[in-house]
């Protein structure tokens, strides 16, 4: 039998979310019983295609599945959103995981506008909870990350501590 694993290396984009689901599924029929790893090495990307990855995780996860994510590099943006959904997560010293609010650019007339500003309520309001749920964070932390105009680092030693990964791989 044959682990199954997942690789994100790039930017969370439609392409990476279509794939991701397709993987899990055949991974799934074809290989019921393992986990399933996921590497992650990723600058983020857009919110979408990241909801829709997690939800893929949190919908296997409810089934009984395990989806474990791994650090390898760095997690950051929405790829450290997403490596939070995961049942088991991990990072070595030398891998790091960055979080911050969602951005967005501006297009479009003035109702565009005003839209996409709901979404990116929407966005923050999802990011909160998800970091409520699966991390150590605070809610006065959880409210600076998100509404700061900058970037959190975490060392593996710090996400230990923040519960933003469950162990340091290669420590004993």
């Amino acid at each position: 039998n044959a682990i199954p694993f997942l690789v994100l290396c790039g930017p969370v984009v439609p392409e990476v979310s279509r794939e991701f689901a397709g993987v899990l599924c055949w991974s799934l029929v074809n290989e019921p019983d393992l986990p399933i790893h996921f590497m992650i090495n990723s600058p983020g990307g857009y919110a979408v295609d990241g909801f829709a990855i997690i939800s893929v995780i949190e919908e296997l996860r409810k089934h009984g599945f395990k989806v474990n994510g791994h650090v390898f590099g760095q997690a950051a943006s929405m790829a450290a959103i997403i490596l939070q959904t995961c049942s088991e997560r991990t990072m070595s010293t030398h891998d790091s995981i960055m979080l911050h609010g969602p951005s967005m650019g501006l297009t479009g007339d003035l109702r565009d506008i005003k839209a996409q500003q709901v979404f990116h309520t929407f966005a923050t309001k999802q990011i909160s909870s998800i970091l409520k749920q699966y991390t150590k964070l605070s809610a006065r932390e959880i409210n600076s990350i998100l509404s700061e105009d900058t970037h959190k680092y975490y060392d593996a030693k710090h996400a230990l501590e923040k519960g933003l990964i469950d162990y340091i791989r290669g420590e004993p």
